[in-house]
């Protein structure tokens, strides 16, 4: 049974955390930014200028355009049936193993451009710069968490730094059983967390005084889509 819903806050949040991180890996290739530069970048990318020709992420999430289409599945209905041609529709909704729910979620119509660019349901209040840093900085811990997660499957080992998939496991399946492990490591339940948090803490530190290489290290991970076959490559 299909179940419709307005779209959740810790949902729309998260897809706000995705974007977030995205605008950030932009900002490692420009020189160096003031604090309230940076933030104001932000602001634009996430929202858009018109005088620089910058296009609002807002739009391309609710579009579905690169690189956030990687959140949807097309879905297509057949609207008339003429006989020789149908006329179709086609919807993005939201994958389901992202949001660990059946709810359907469509963009257009759950995932709307007010949504998005507001802080909350109730106040009309533009999202600013020092949100979506923060936002950014949250999602952040949440990938090395991944990683950490990634290298604890059973179903996977590294060799030499490359991730090896044990016999008659698919990537679809190690995918599946990584996003199901941090939807229980993000719940918080304890043991799990504490254990993931101390890694967090020791990437933590590399992050902060990574020099500049380091930093182009995290901006190509960042630009491309989540391949974990390229993900035992960080862990060395």
């Amino acid at each position: 049974m299909l179940i419709t819903m307005k779209l959740a806050a810790h949902i729309r949040d998260d897809i706000r955390k995705c974007m977030a991180i995205h605008a950030m890996q932009k900002m490692y290739r420009r020189p160096q930014m003031k604090q309230k530069d940076l933030f104001q970048f932000l602001e634009d990318i996430f929202h858009g200028n018109k005088k620089t020709g910058i296009v609002s992420q807002v739009f391309q999430v609710v579009n579905g355009l690169p690189p956030f289409h990687l959140l949807y599945n097309k879905q297509t209905e057949v609207l008339v049936n003429t006989g020789d041609e149908n006329l179709c529709a086609t919807s993005l909704i939201l994958k389901k193993d992202l949001i660990q729910s059946e709810a359907v979620i469509m963009a257009g119509r759950d995932i709307t451009t007010t949504i998005l660019e507001n802080t909350s349901y109730t106040k009309p209040m533009l999202m600013k710069g020092r949100k979506l840093y923060s936002d950014a900085q949250s999602a952040l811990k949440n990938i090395r968490k991944a990683l950490a997660v990634l290298k604890d499957l059973k179903e996977v080992s590294f060799v030499d730094g490359e991730m090896v998939l044990k016999s008659g496991v698919s990537e679809d399946e190690v995918k599946v059983l990584l996003l199901d492990q941090m939807f229980v490591v993000l719940k918080g339940k304890t043991a799990l967390d504490e254990k993931y948090e101390e890694k967090e803490e020791v990437a933590e530190t590399v992050f902060v005084d990574a020099n500049e290489q380091e930093k182009e290290n995290v901006v190509v991970a960042l630009q491309r889509p989540l391949d974990i076959s390229e993900i035992g490559k960080s862990q060395n």
